[in-house]
């Protein structure tokens, strides 16, 4: 966390350009059937590891340890270190009533945030340049885009450039939790790496398929990546 918050303060200082990118065991399938997606994601300067999926199979096949840091975590740290440091934030996505709500929250809570301007995502193509010419000119330091995946990453591949906004962070459904609308796992759960038990238990059926049959694909995916790699050490020893 400490290291993320610190890059976003490097970037904005000089007006530069990074986008906040997060993978769990669900995403990475899909960015095995979506190149576009995948590409969009492994093109940011950030990845975050946001399931413990990840966390568990990079210490199973590179004997690394690696600490889980949830998008949403980051998006309430950044709020907040946007309101001690004078940052402004362009908020976009879910509903125009979960927007309002979540704004409302924010403001109680962070007195000093500034809101560079905010826009629901119900949004059409057509609409898109007219939303980027906004949010150019709202001359914000941070983007956050409330939208599913691949939406979310295909938005911010397609349009980061034409933003001039320095940090862009694709958040998915963490408007809905800071709305109230949703309830997050309690920290005991999160600590433990069951919040997504939590989250199948709310909405079972939205769920059951990531959570069991795409998650099942990433399990086969990371056994066949620890068979392989004996063979692929041996075959650079050879070579």
């Amino acid at each position: 966390m400490d290291g993320a918050l610190e890059r976003a303060d490097e970037v904005i200082a000089a007006r530069g350009s990074m986008r906040f990118g997060a993978i769990n065991a669900a995403k990475l399938v899909s960015m095995d059937q979506d190149r576009e997606l995948g590409r969009a994601v492994r093109d940011c300067e950030v990845i975050l590891a946001d399931g413990m999926g990840v966390v568990l199979a990079v210490g199973m096949l590179h004997r690394k340890r690696i600490k889980r840091l949830t998008g949403i975590d980051l998006m309430e740290q950044l709020v907040k270190r946007s309101a001690e440091k004078g940052y402004s934030i362009y908020f976009l996505g879910a509903k125009p009533e979960i927007l309002d709500k979540m704004l409302k929250r924010f403001r109680d809570e962070y007195p000093g945030l500034k809101v560079a301007g905010q826009h629901h995502g119900y949004f059409s193509k057509e609409d898109e340049s007219e939303i980027v010419q906004q949010i150019r000119d709202s001359k914000a330091d941070i983007l956050f885009v409330a939208m599913g995946t691949p939406a979310k990453e295909m938005w911010i591949d397609r349009n980061h450039k034409s933003l001039g906004v320095p940090i862009c962070m694709g958040v998915g459904g963490s408007f809905d939790v800071f709305s109230g609308y949703v309830k997050r796992a309690p920290r005991w759960l999160q600590r433990i790496g069951l919040e997504w038990f939590f989250r199948f238990v709310q909405e079972p059926r939205r769920l059951f398929h990531r959570y069991f049959v795409v998650s099942l694909g990433f399990i086969f995916r990371v056994l066949g990546e620890a068979l392989r790699k004996p063979f692929r050490g041996k075959e650079i020893a050879r070579s």
